[in-house]
């Protein structure tokens, strides 16, 4: 076996030992118990690890656990480091109309400093629909931003 099959075994065997931690932790409890912010706030600082693959099954932990994890989701929208800031609003946007509490904070993130938030704010607007009405004064605003209008949203 060759020093880099050895190597994409290893990773590959460390996502799956992840992937099986998060899964447990996910359901080690009782399905009608809600899920606490314990088991939350470690899923949320993976959303801004290094590797791509932790920031996806992460992210992917916090749409299946659904409208709990919006409130945490809201407070990592005020966080100081934009990347989680963009990553939560992502999530939000991937939870659709569950984030319906969460429209006055993506709001509010509309006139973040950083234009990665404010775009995925927007397009996580976009996906909680007509929940999100109240936001349409703030995006009708956003419209004019040149730098959410010049932008693709990033991978990973």
């Amino acid at each position: 076996m060759t020093k880099h099959t050895r190597q994409v075994l290893l990773s590959a065997l460390k996502i799956v030992v992840l992937c099986l931690t998060l899964f447990l932790l996910w359901t080690s409890n009782s399905w009608a118990q809600i899920i606490t912010d314990s088991k939350i706030a470690p899923l949320i600082e993976k959303l801004i690890d290094n590797d791509a693959h932790i920031r996806t099954i992460a992210a992917d932990a916090l749409v299946n656990m659904g409208s709990s994890a919006v409130p945490s989701l809201i407070e990592a929208l005020k966080n100081q480091d934009s990347n989680l800031r963009w990553h939560a609003a992502s999530v939000l946007g991937d939870l659709g109309a569950e984030a319906a509490p969460a429209v006055p904070a993506l709001s509010a993130a509309l006139q973040d400093e950083d234009g990665q938030v404010r775009l995925y704010a927007t397009l996580a607007l976009g996906n909680i629909g007509t929940a999100a009405k109240a936001a349409v004064p703030s995006l009708m605003a956003a419209l004019q931003d040149k730098e959410i209008n010049s932008q693709k949203p990033t991978l990973g």
